[in-house]
């Protein structure tokens, strides 16, 4: 799902192609890389999103711009699914909506199968002042956030944990990692506790993609 405006990267789709074909669990994926372009399509930005969970989602981490603690977006340009999921998520885009399709998607999606993500390159969205995002996000958001709440029952972060939330994750972000040497009873204690979150994420280990867990806030 690639609007008229954004970009893939050259190799992109064999990629994919390569982690669907070797990994039979994986039914959506996304880049944990997303890049932004701008408007004469040069790469001028490329974050670490991390992982992705489904607890996390319904909890609003993937909606950024509402009142709650939210991590990123799940990129749209990035995102790519199996036909068989697709298809038991009902086949079809809702086109009632305007703006936050993608959304929707999404947590439809996570009605069905966990998102995974890996650790490469695959697209991105590229900015400029006449896209329909850059004059109509408030109706995004609208949109997005009746989807979120009365349509899938999303029950967002309180003030006083999305502070924490967001202390947190700007604090220990880049260090996430660390926390795959520590014995397995204290990841346990902290997962059974939402305090964090297991991911799934396939990375490159210079000869074969493997699949490894990491964690996110």
């Amino acid at each position: 799902w690639l609007n008229s405006d954004d970009k893939y990267i050259p190799g992109a789709l064999a990629t994919v192609a390569t982690i669907f074909t070797a990994f039979s669990q994986v039914e959506w994926l996304t880049s944990s890389l997303p890049i932004l372009w701008n408007r004469y399509g040069q790469a001028v930005n490329c974050s670490n999103s991390g992982g992705f969970n489904r607890t996390s989602f319904f909890r609003g981490a993937h909606l950024p711009g509402c009142s709650w603690y939210a991590r990123c977006w799940i990129q749209q340009e990035s995102t790519f699914w199996r036909r068989t999921l697709w298809e038991r998520a009902g086949g079809r885009i809702n086109d009632s909506l305007s703006y936050a399709g993608d959304f929707e998607l999404w947590a439809r999606f996570y009605q069905h199968a966990d998102l995974y993500a890996v650790n490469a390159l695959i697209g991105g969205f590229r900015k400029h002042d006449k896209q329909k995002t850059g004059f109509g996000m408030e109706r995004y958001l609208e949109e997005a956030q009746k989807c979120f709440l009365c349509d899938y029952g999303g029950h967002p972060y309180g003030k006083i944990e999305s502070a924490i939330r967001k202390y947190a994750n700007l604090t220990i972000r880049g260090g996430l990692h660390i926390l795959n040497r520590f014995p397995e009873f204290i990841t346990n204690i902290l997962t059974t506790a939402k305090l964090i979150y297991p991911a799934k994420i396939i990375v490159w280990t210079g000869d074969r993609w493997e699949l490894v867990t990491t964690f996110v806030v």
